[in-house]
């Protein structure tokens, strides 16, 4: 195994190998919204194009009911109806734990959160990578390291890349 990617030390702890989503895969949608409408679409085209069968699994609120995105995902789970909900203090979209057992149990092997606090958030990430979820964005990694300005800028003077 290479012991450096970019002047980056990397050990058994790096991924470099991402796992990948199968082509039949159930993908959980974490956003709401405009987001998730175009995620729906462009994996319905992506099926198309391409042969797979992405399933599109969105989330949302009573408040949401009769939203665009839930009318136009392949499936959609009030999360209201899952346990633990009640217990919430704050957005349910903001509550990993609570979202990487719904997706879980709903048979999601993917996740596409889009744009937004979910996804900039390496933890989440990385709870969904320790899960075996397939995050359809950066790596909890990558997040961390690019996240962070300072961290950003270390790896860049690191790797040589010109930074003024």
């Amino acid at each position: 195994m290479l012991d450096r990617v970019a002047n980056f030390p990397v050990n058994e702890d790096t991924p470099l190998d991402r796992k990948r989503i199968a082509a039949h895969a159930r993908i959980g949608i974490v956003n709401r919204g405009e987001a998730a409408v175009r995620f729906v679409r462009a994996a319905k085209e992506y099926n198309t194009l391409y042969g797979t069968s992405f399933t599109t699994v969105a989330f949302y609120t009573s408040a949401e009911s009769n939203a665009l995105f839930i009318k136009e995902a392949d499936q959609a789970y009030n999360l209201e109806d899952f346990e633990g909900y009640s217990g919430l203090s704050g957005s349910a979209y903001l509550a990993a734990d609570f979202l990487i057992r719904v997706l879980l149990h709903t048979g999601c092997e993917g996740i596409w959160v889009g744009w937004g606090f979910v996804a900039e958030n390496a933890e989440f990430a990385a709870l969904a990578e320790k899960a075996g979820l397939v995050l359809i964005g950066p790596t909890a990694l990558a997040m961390d390291l690019l996240g962070d300005k300072i961290k950003a800028k270390e790896l860049a003077d690191r790797s040589r890349v010109p930074t003024c």
